[in-house]
């Protein structure tokens, strides 16, 4: 009886840190059915791979690393150049409309661009 009585106050003492242990089992347990539900490794599979990653830089000799192209110089890589043309022909530099609302007339005042500055992007001749 004594060893029951002892047993139940451990497990109500403890009563927290089993229930923190047991979500996050049950949870760690739903990510890995989410993970393969959306074809991703489970983190076990995921925790193998990267071991046999690092097994396999490690046997073969560090080769030197090319450095990274500045972000810039990748953009002019695959960036393309597009002409085009837009006319558009107003009468008036500014444009006058009104629209009725439930609230009432709503009044618009618009003025039209005239000429718009632009940046020409030259390819470097090589």
């Amino acid at each position: 009886m004594g060893t029951l009585l002892i047993i139940l106050l451990v497990l109500w003492l403890l009563w927290p840190y089993i229930m923190k242990w047991v979500q996050r089992l049950m949870a760690r347990r739903a990510e890995d059915i989410l993970r393969r539900m959306t074809g991703q490794p489970t983190r076990r599979e995921e925790k193998r791979r990267r071991k046999q990653a690092d097994r396999n830089r490690a046997a073969r000799p560090e080769s030197p690393r090319a450095p990274e192209p500045h972000p810039a110089r990748m953009m002019r890589e695959v960036a393309e150049d597009v002409q085009f043309t837009e006319e558009l022909d107003y009468s008036e530099s500014r444009l006058d409309f009104e629209e009725e609302t439930p609230r009432g007339r709503r009044v618009y005042h618009e003025r039209q661009v005239e000429d718009a500055q632009y940046t020409e992007i030259r390819k470097e001749s090589k």
